[in-house]
C-alpha cells in the first residue's frame, strides 16, 4: 500500500482518504508517540518500526500530530530561557544543572538489577508508594516479541523492577500517556531527550496533561538501535527467536551484557565482552537510525532529573565504579528536591560530584553529539532537505571547526558504511563474533583502557 505524507501534502484530500499518510517524513520522525497521543480521532497507528501513520479515513485535519511533533522542531533556546531563567549554551554537553550526584540504590536487589546503581528504579517505587504520583511511564519486556521493548504504566513496585535496566532499541514511550485520557492519574516520565522533548510539547499543547506530570527523568542517550540489531544478534548466536522469553541489554554484573532470556529459564550471554565496548559501540554503527544523527541533546537537558553512567576511569585504565553508579543531574528545583528526599530517607547512598567532573564525563561525546548533529543540519539545509529546528543556528556552531575535527567527522562517516544495508551488517556482526573479531575487540579495550589510564595520569600530576 501506498503511503503519503502528512507534512508534504499539508491536508488530507479527499482522494487520500482510503491511503495511510505517514505523520512526517521518516528521516525526521523521532518515533516518540507524542502523536498518538494527541490524536483527538485516535486515528495514528504505527508501522513494525514504530513509525506512526495516519489512518485517513478518520482523519479531522486538525493538524495536532505536526504541532506537537519534536522531529520537526524543537525551540530549546527558548525553553531554557523559560525553564532555568538562563542564556541556552549549545555547545554545553551537561544542559544546566543545580545539583550533581553520583549514588545507587541502597537496596540490593534494586541496585543489582538496575543497569547502573539502580537509581531510577528506586526513584520511581518511593514516588509511587508515597503516593505522588499514581504510575510511572517505562519500558520493559515485550511478551509478544522478544527483540523489541514495550512501554506500559507501571503502577506497582513488580512492575516497576521488571523495567529496570537500559534498553537500547526504539520505543514509542510516551504514546502510553494516552491511555492516561479521561483520569486524573499523576505519573512520571522515564525517556531519552526526544522522548522528554514531546512531552514538553504535549504538555504546552495540553495543561492538564502539563499539571499530571509530576517528575521526568531523563536518560543520556547516545543512540537508539533499530531492532533489527537485536534480532541480528541473536541469529548470530544460532538461536530462534521463539525460544526466548527475552532479551536483556544489560544482564549480570555491571556493565551487564545483552543477554538471552529462555523460555525454559537459561540465560546466554550473547558476545565475550562488556556490553558497552564489546556490543553496543559496534552495533550502533550498523544499526543507529538516521535521525539520531540529527539530535544534539545527549543529556536530556529538559527533564527535571538526569540519570547516566559514569564512564571516567582510574590510573589503572578500569572504571572507577565497578559495581554500577549513576551520575545523577537535578535540572529543577523539584528534581533536587525528590532527590534529597530519598537521600534523607537512605533510600539513596549519594556522593556530591562537581560540574567540572560532570564536564570530564560527558566531554568524550562532545564531537559525535554536538559538533556533528549540527553539522548534518546545515548540510541538510544547504541541500535544500528539511531538518529539525532546534530555535539554534546551526551552521554557526560548526563555523570554526578544527581540523582534527573535520579529520574525526570524516572517520565517523565512514565507520557507518554499513549502516542501511542488511546483509552487510549482519555479514559484519558475524564477523565481530568470530574468534578474529573477538581479538580485535580485546585489542580495542585494552587501548581505551590504556588511553583511560594515561589521561588520568596526566591529570593526577596536573593536579598535584
Amino acid at each position: 500500500m501506498e503511503y503519503f505524507t502528512y507534512l508534504d501534502d499539508g491536508r488530507v484530500d479527499e482522494t487520500q482518504r482510503t491511503s495511510p499518510l505517514w505523520v512526517i517524513p521518516k528521516d525526521l520522525c523521532t518515533r516518540c508517540g507524542a502523536c498518538h497521543v494527541i490524536c483527538p480521532p485516535n486515528v495514528i497507528r504505527f508501522d513494525d518500526h514504530d513509525f506512526p501513520h495516519i489512518e485517513s479515513e478518520g482523519c479531522i485535519d486538525c493538524g495536532l500530530c505536526v504541532k506537537v511533533c519534536p522531529g520537526i522542531d524543537f525551540d530549546m533556546k527558548a525553553l531554557h530561557e523559560q525553564m532555568y531563567g538562563a542564556e541556552y549554551q549549545p555547545q554545553k554537553m551537561s544542559g544546566t544543572f543545580r545539583k550533581a550526584y553520583l549514588g545507587h540504590a541502597t537496596r540490593p536487589g534494586v541496585r543489582q538489577e538496575g543497569a547502573a546503581g539502580g537509581v531510577v528504579t528506586q526513584l520511581l517505587i518511593a514516588l509511587v508508594k508515597q503516593g505522588l504520583v499514581d504510575g510511572a511511564v517505562v519500558v520493559g519486556p515485550n511478551p509478544d516479541d522478544p527483540a523489541l521493548p514495550r512501554p506500559y504504566i507501571a503502577r506497582t513496585e513488580a512492575e516497576i523492577r521488571a523495567a529496570a535496566q537500559s534498553k537500547y532499541t526504539t520505543v514509542p514511550n510516551t504514546k502510553v500517556l494516552r491511555d492516561l485520557k479521561g483520569t486524573n492519574e499523576r505519573f512520571a516520565f522515564v525517556g531519552v531527550a526526544c522522548q522528554v522533548h514531546g512531552l514538553r510539547k504535549l504538555e504546552q499543547l495540553n495543561k492538564r496533561l502539563h499539571d499530571r506530570a509530576f517528575l521526568t527523568i531523563g536518560l543520556a542517550c547516545r543512540g537508539t538501535l533499530e531492532k533489527e540489531a537485536i534480532q541480528d544478534l541473536v541469529d548470530v548466536n544460532g538461536i530462534q527467536m521463539q525460544d526466548l522469553k527475552q532479551v536483556s541489554h544489560r544482564g549480570g554484573p555491571f556493565p551487564g551484557k545483552f543477554q538471552a532470556h529462555f523460555k525454559t529459564g537459561a540465560v546466554r550471554d550473547l558476545h565475550h565482552f562488556e556490553y558497552k565496548d564489546g556490543a553496543y559501540n559496534m552495533m550502533l554503527r550498523m544499526y543507529l537510525p538516521d535521525r539520531c544523527h540529527l539530535c544534539p541533546d545527549y543529556s536530556a537537558e529538559f527533564s527535571d532529573i538526569t540519570c547516566s553512567d559514569m564512564w571516567l576511569r582510574g590510573r589503572d585504565g578500569k572504571y572507577l565504579h565497578p559495581k554500577g553508579s549513576t551520575l545523577i543531574l537535578c535540572r529543577t528545583e523539584k528534581g533536587e528536591q525528590v532527590i534529597e528526599a530519598l537521600r534523607q530517607a537512605g533510600e539513596l547512598a549519594l556522593e556530591p560530584v562537581e560540574p567540572r567532573t560532570v564536564d570530564k564525563a560527558y566531554a568524550h561525546l562532545r564531537r559525535e553529539r554536538k559538533m556533528i548533529s549540527y553539522l548534518r543540519i546545515s548540510q541538510r539545509l544547504r541541500q535544500g532537505r528539511r531538518a529539525p529546528d532546534y530555535g539554534v543556528d546551526a551552521a554557526a556552531q560548526v563555523t570554526h571547526m578544527s581540523w582534527s575535527d573535520r579529520l574525526y567527522e570524516f572517520t565517523y562517516r565512514m565507520s557507518f558504511l554499513f549502516a542501511n544495508r542488511p546483509r552487510a551488517r549482519r555479514m559484519m556482526l558475524r564477523f565481530f563474533f568470530s574468534p578474529v573479531g573477538v581479538a580485535l575487540i580485546f585489542l580495542k579495550i585494552k587501548s581505551k583502557q590504556w588511553r583511560g589510564a594515561l589521561k588520568a595520569r596526566v591529570k593526577a600530576r596536573q593536579g598535584a
